[in-house]
């Protein structure tokens, strides 16, 4: 099976990260269905013009192919960020590892996001489950949000 991660940030934490880095991936999982790398990026809204590229490999970085990201639409009421579409296409047959980095470019500026220089990875073997954080998790503040506004939270923790 295949590794993956699927971020379990809450919109609150996912600002705050935008706001300081100006761009994160969001989430990113395996689909055996589709053998591509799907995910979610977010970036800072600087501006129109914008180009958000995922830039990966299948060799430890001997070679690399860069691929712009799907606009999905900007997201908060004020239009703080935008979101983008990640899918990297997986080899036919394919079993090893692929890892990737974000290129955020705009206002002639250059943004990074490469998991604090460990760049993102997902690996390939016989014997692994795959790994998947709920993506519906809810970080503290949004179930303290949710208590004070409800007065009793209906979820589960």
């Amino acid at each position: 099976m295949y590794r993956s991660r699927l971020a379990s940030l809450c919109e609150e934490d996912v600002l705050k990260k935008v706001r300081k880095q100006r761009v994160i991936v969001e989430r990113y999982a395996f689909s055996d269905e589709r053998n591509v790398v799907t995910g979610t990026v977010r970036v800072a809204n600087l501006a129109f013009e914008k180009k958000v590229q995922v830039c990966y490999t299948f060799n430890d970085w001997n070679s690399r192919s860069d691929l712009n990201l799907i606009w999905e639409g900007s997201v908060g009421v004020l239009r703080e960020t935008d979101k983008f579409g990640m899918v990297i296409p997986l080899p036919v047959g394919w079993s090893g590892r692929v890892e990737f980095f974000i290129r955020y470019e705009v206002n002639g500026q250059t943004y990074f996001d490469s998991n604090d220089d460990k760049k993102y990875e997902i690996a390939a073997s016989s014997t692994d489950k795959p790994e998947v954080a709920n993506p519906m998790a809810l970080c503290e503040e949004d179930i303290l949000r949710r208590v004070r506004k409800q007065g009793v939270y209906r979820g589960k923790i």
